[in-house]
């Protein structure tokens, strides 16, 4: 579905699922959200580098079963132009954002509390003129809900 919006920009999206992973018991259309959200920073990441020759835009996303296959693990990673360590430091903070005439800092502060209400883990590394990769964790069964007496 983003491949088409990618192609149109001029970078290169590779998807690496695992085959035969089992099924996450999430929200489907918040969790959807909340990806797309990440792939369009990214493809905005990309256009804001200059590439030096020979190398293109690119975003690699992959998805497979965490170690413990406990979790379901997203990572979406592009080699675009990056983060400053206190912007990255800021990047899930509400109405923080980096866009001068677009943006309201509001989509990763949401994606962040998608993943965290579905029990999950979001974190980020970044690095200035390299590109950045978000890590989301989601446990296939789904939160974990304490119920009070």
């Amino acid at each position: 579905m983003f491949r088409p919006t990618a192609e149109d920009r001029g970078v290169a999206l590779d998807v690496t699922a695992e085959d035969g992973a089992p099924k996450v018991h999430c929200d489907g259309r918040l969790v959807h959200s909340a990806l797309m959200d990440i792939l369009s920073n990214a493809l905005d990441a990309c256009a804001e580098r200059e590439y030096p020759e020979g190398e293109t835009p690119r975003i690699d996303l992959r998805a497979n079963l965490s170690e413990s296959d406990s979790a379901f693990v997203v990572a979406i990673r592009d080699n675009g132009c990056g983060m400053t360590p206190e912007i990255q430091a800021n990047v899930f903070t509400p109405f923080f954002s980096t866009k001068k005439k677009s943006g309201t800092g509001l989509g990763l502060a949401l994606t962040a509390r998608t993943i965290r209400l579905h029990g999950g883990e979001i974190d980020v590394e970044s690095r200035l003129d390299e590109g950045t990769e978000f890590r989301i964790h989601l446990p296939l069964n789904g939160p974990e809900v304490e119920q009070e007496i």
